[in-house]
């Protein structure tokens, strides 16, 4: 996954290379207990361990900008389905998607909708596909598309929805964004009817995060997490790691001792020499 409200503008770029990522927000709080002040949006059929981290691996996920009046209330929320295919998956197309946008937010009106697309091939890192005004506060827009761009579907390879509100200087920005429908073409490829997505409901606000409801069972469970190990260090450390500074008396009881590259840095998220953990 990848953050997109911190980087909304290196989203469509790293698509473009080729990275399957889904969307997500970030709090940088530095707090492995606590995800945040923004949004970490998950789609999933139901609020189990399991099938929220199967949503999770799946990239049935939506990033949001941020609260509302310095709370931790979050009213937005975004979905994406192309070609019967939720958000996160891959679906062949033989030049023509069909795409069915889920959108809701409780306090602010949903001022523009876009349907975005892009390859590896293109000049621009994404094109739109369709955009929406007038959509209230909550709205399902379907339809579909096939006029790509230098009349090349072949190099279409991603399919994303952004919702645009107004700020408080009434300019027109970037709050939403759904994690991609990665496109495969096969011009031979025949669609099969299916029957149609069903419509999402619209929950209580406390139970936002789980709407549009169901959609698919994910079928991906959670597998063993690896931890790295140091290759080099020579030392034995206890503890997180505490940044550039060597007073750690409230995390180690003592002062902490001076981390070097050769000590794995890389594991503290640092690639110089800065960082200080609780070692002997």
């Amino acid at each position: 996954m990848v953050e997109t409200n911190a980087f909304a503008s290196h989203f469509p770029k790293a698509l473009k290379k080729g990275y399957k990522l889904g969307a997500t927000g970030y709090g940088d709080n530095h707090n492995v207990a606590n995800a945040g002040s923004r949004r970490y949006g998950v789609l999933t059929s139901s609020l189990t361990k399991d099938s929220v981290v199967a949503a999770f691996k799946n990239r049935q996920t939506f990033g949001v900008l941020d609260g509302r009046a310095g709370s931790s209330y979050f009213p937005l929320a975004i979905a994406l389905i192309v070609n019967n295919q939720l958000m996160g998956g891959t679906v062949n197309f033989n030049g023509s998607i069909s795409y069915e946008l889920y959108a809701r937010d409780d306090q602010k009106l949903l001022d523009s909708l876009e349907i975005r697309y892009g390859g590896f091939d293109y000049s621009s890192d994404y094109y739109l596909a369709a955009t929406f005004t007038n959509n209230g506060n909550e709205v399902t827009r379907t339809g579909t598309f096939s006029n790509f761009a230098y009349a090349m579907p072949k190099r279409a390879k991603f399919v994303y929805a952004v919702a645009k509100q107004k700020d408080s200087k009434n300019n027109l920005v970037e709050v939403a964004w759904s994690s991609p429908v990665f496109l495969n073409y096969n011009p031979s490829y025949v669609t099969t009817p299916t029957a149609t997505p069903p419509q999402p409901t619209s929950p209580p606000v406390s139970t936002i995060t789980s709407t549009p409801t169901p959609i698919l069972t994910p079928t991906a469970t959670p597998t063993k997490i690896i931890t790295p190990t140091p290759t080099t260090s020579a030392i034995t450390c206890s503890g997180g790691c505490y940044g550039s500074s060597p007073n750690c008396t409230r995390n180690c009881g003592t002062t902490c001792t001076k981390l070097s590259v050769s000590q794995t840095l890389s594991q503290c998220g640092w690639a110089n020499a800065r960082a200080y953990r609780c070692c002997k």
